[in-house]
This record gives structure tokens, sequence and C-alpha cells, in this order.
């Protein structure tokens, strides 16, 4: 078998390579002061969705400031093509197999017997990605700057626009915001809440930056790059917490200059203001609020769904409970048939609740959970639960099923199914699981659990339509399983 090494292909590959690669997917890419900036292609359709796709040089990383709102790298932004664009399920195998075959990379041949076992850790490793985040039990050390770059910004500058929505200088000169001659950008230091410098970020000025590069950026001087992970912090929390402990609420607004506004008109002593600078709220975002003595969360109307979900998720421990207690949360609809589950699973809008809905019409399936389902192993036989969680979906019951078959989705101009092996399964169901976050014994738990599951349950890729032919299909593979367990 010809196998690529991922390692040497990313160093191998030049910037040049990855422009070129941008070009080619239809992300219409441009160069800036930290690297590229590219049109959403990880979520959106060439042509569609904005210009908040971001390559850095200095990592190689991509980061998705919208609907991905994740860190990821080249071989996971083929895959997110593949899928979009070319309607293939890619996993990193297949992503980096092609990367090597597009720029003539050579591999290397591997005998390797099919049934040997796989390590669960050195499996996993393949697929994390590069951060500069410091694991501890339940908390997250950011990388820290020297602070020292801050007295290079000029500070006498009046920043004008801001002051006239309402800001006060006060209130600039405690944030240390001040003023980049040489990007035309305001700037603003974040840090984490022990006042920690975690990061940079520009307000661009100049109005055709602003719709070409996005507003808001990380600075880069020289070499360094002062970015940060954004879900894994709140602007302003190092000095609202101690407001939050005494009144027990706390604000979130999305940009940082709310923040100020807020500060200007109730004063710092009464500020208990945070920002999540970006288009969604991370349940880590949450944990850092109720450590600071949050008992209320006020928001704005655009988080409150996912709001709703993170907190309860984040305060009962949800994924650590499960997974010390032999079992998962899979991302899936969940129907009942002949008794037994069957679980439809793959990436948001993949189709999860249509194939679920389609099967209740033409199949006499009942609709269990629209979105979520409890898994669990007992006497060596995995159930299916359902969950008070069920998304957007209103399919919510409170049933236990023997799991009988789980169908990782794929949308497709025809109907064509296969079983997985169970190396296969383990990649597809570990990662639609809700993770344990920021906890190695954990995540150790659900990878032992996947790893059993994908080994007793089968496992189906399904590339198929949205219509009463995707039921026939499938149901011709299922029903032999159904009626024999």
């Amino acid at each position: 078998m010809l196998v690529f090494d991922k390692a040497k292909i990313r160093e191998a590959l030049t910037d040049e390579n990855v422009f070129d690669l941008l070009q080619e997917w239809g992300g219409d890419p441009s160069r800036d002061t930290f690297g590229y900036t590219s049109a959403t292609i990880c979520h959106n359709p060439p042509g569609e969705g904005s210009r908040k796709l971001y390559y850095y040089e200095n990592t190689g990383l991509f980061r998705c400031y919208t609907g991905c709102d994740c860190y990821f790298d080249i071989f996971e932004l083929t895959a997110k093509v593949a899928q979009i664009q070319w309607h293939k399920e890619f996993d990193l195998n297949d992503a980096v197999r092609w990367i090597a075959q597009r720029f003539g990379f050579s591999g290397d041949h591997e005998d390797r017997p099919e049934d040997e076992d796989l390590d669960d850790w050195k499996y996993l490793a393949n697929y994390e990605r590069i951060q500069d985040i410091t694991v501890k039990t339940n908390s997250i050390v950011l990388k820290e700057y020297e602070n020292d770059i801050l007295e290079r910004f000029n500070y006498s500058v009046k920043i004008g626009p801001w002051l006239r929505e309402g800001i006060t200088q006060d209130a600039l000169n405690q944030a240390r915001i001040g003023y980049y001659p040489g990007a035309d950008q305001i700037t603003i230091p974040h840090f984490d809440k022990d006042d920690r410098f975690i990061g940079l970020r520009g307000r661009a000025m100049a109005q055709d930056d602003a719709e070409r590069f996005g507003k808001y950026r990380p600075i880069k001087i020289g070499k360094q790059l002062y970015n940060h992970p954004l879900g894994m912090n709140l602007y302003g929390l190092n000095w609202s917490k101690d407001a939050i402990k005494t009144i027990k609420k706390a604000i979130i607004f999305e940009s940082e200059k709310s923040c100020l506004l807020y500060a200007s008109y109730f004063g710092w002593e009464n500020n208990i203001s945070v920002a999540c600078c970006g288009s969604s709220i991370s349940a880590y975002q949450i944990q850092l609020l109720t450590e600071a003595g949050a008992e209320e969360i006020i928001i704005d109307e655009k988080y409150r769904e996912m709001l709703r979900l993170s907190v309860i998720f984040t305060l009962i421990g949800i994924e650590a409970l499960v997974a010390d207690n032999n079992a998962c949360v899979l991302h899936s609809s969940f129907i009942e048939k002949d008794g037994g589950a069957v679980l439809f699973t793959g990436p948001c809008e993949i189709g999860k609740s249509t194939q679920a809905n389609l099967w209740k019409d033409y199949a006499d399936a009942v609709v269990v959970n629209g979105d979520k389902t409890m898994i669990f192993e007992k006497d060596g036989v995995f159930y299916a639960s359902g969950m008070p969680f069920s998304g957007s979906s209103k399919d919510c019951l409170n049933q236990v099923l023997p799991l009988r078959a789980v169908i990782s989705l794929q949308q497709a101009k025809g109907n064509s199914a296969h079983k997985l092996e169970s190396n296969e399964a383990f990649y597809k169901l570990y990662k639609n699981c809700y993770p344990v976050p920021y906890s190695r014994d954990f995540t150790g738990k659900l990878l032992d659990f996947v790893k059993r599951m994908s080994q007793s349950v089968p496992v189906y890729e399904y590339a198929c339509l949205a219509d009463e032919s995707a039921v026939r299909y499938l149901e011709r593979k299922l029903c032999p399983i159904l009626q024999s367990l």
C-alpha cells in the first residue's frame, strides 16, 4: 500500500502552493500582512460567503472566523472542499494523498495487516490541530506575549469614530487602545482573566481594507503574529470579573468596542461586560463566566439558542459524565425501526433529520430524536437512548433501544452504501461525538468506547438522495440486520 508522510508533505508545501490551491478552489486569495485572506470555501461554495478565511504563514494554519470558527490545516481544508465542491467524503488519508498527487510528492510502500489493532492515541494524533494551548485539567493557559510591544503604538491620537459613538477617552486609556500608523489600524490588546497579554487585534480604519480583509484581524509586527484562539478567552474579563462576582451577572457582547461603550456609560467599577469577539460563544467561555461567579448571563438574541445548550452541557459536564459511565453522545438523528435503533450521523446540514423523516414517512419508523443520541454499553450490547436535547428538531422521545446500525451520510446524485471497516468506522463515529473538553483522561475513555462500538456495531457510509428512493435502497441493506437481531 502506498502511504504518504503527512509531516513531510506539510513541510514540503510552500505558501505559494497554498495560494495556488486557494485560487484553484475559487477562494480568490489576496496577500495580507500575516499571510492570505480568502473566501470561506471551507463551508461555502465558490462565490458565496464572506472573506473571513485566513491563512497564517507563521503556523501554516487556516482560521475561519464565520461558520467554522476554528483552526485547521491544509489537509482538513482539502477534506472540507472535497465535501462541498466535489461531493466526496475525504478522511485525512484521502486529503494527504490528494495533496501529494497534486504537487507530485512521492510516497512509500508499506504492508499493514488488515486486522492490525488500532492504537487509539496514535490514530487520534493524526487528526490533532496545532494550537498554542497548554491543557491543565479544566482550564486553559494561552501563550503569553511580551507586552513591551504595546509601547510602540501611538496613544496620543484621538480615536474620533469611537469617541463620537460615546466611548470616553478614560475607557480607551484603561483598555490601552492605541493606533498603529504603519497599518492604519486601531490596536486592541487582549488579556486573559489573570491580566496576561495574550493577543493583539487591529481594527482597520481604511474602508477598502475593512471590506477586503475584514474589520478586525490579528496584528503582525515583523515575523510575530499576535493571535490567539478567540473561543478560549473573553475580552474584558480581567477588568469585569470583580463586578461580575459582586453583581452575579454578566453581559456578553460580540465586539470589544461594545464593552468599552458599556464601561463609559456605567463606570469601570460597574462594568460586567465581556466580548466573545466572534459569531459564536464557546462552552469554555461560558465556563469562564460561571467560574467568575455569574449566575445570570445577558446575551444578544442571535446567541440565545446556542448558549442555552452550551450552558446546560457545560454546567452538568455531560461529556465527562457520559465518558465516565461507559457512554457517549453522538451528533445524530435517531429512529426506531422494527424494535431497534438506527442512527443517521454526519456534519451539520448534511441531511440527518431529512433522512430520519423520510423513514418516518415511507417506512413506518419513529423519530426518537432529531439531533443527539446517548449511546451506552451494557453487558457487551450497545444501546441508543433519547435525550432532552434535540436541536431545532421537535422530535424528543424518552426511549431506549438496542443499537442496530449507524449510517454516516453524504449527499450525492444517486444512492450507494457500503459497510465500513472498523478503523474507518472509528473515525466516522469519533469525529461526530461531542468531545470531552480539556481532559486527556476523559478523552481516553471516549476513545476506548468508540473503538469498541466501531468493532461491534455495523457502520455504513451512505451517499444518497433526499427522497423515497434513499429509504428503499438502504432498507434492502438494513432489513436483514434489523430482522436478524
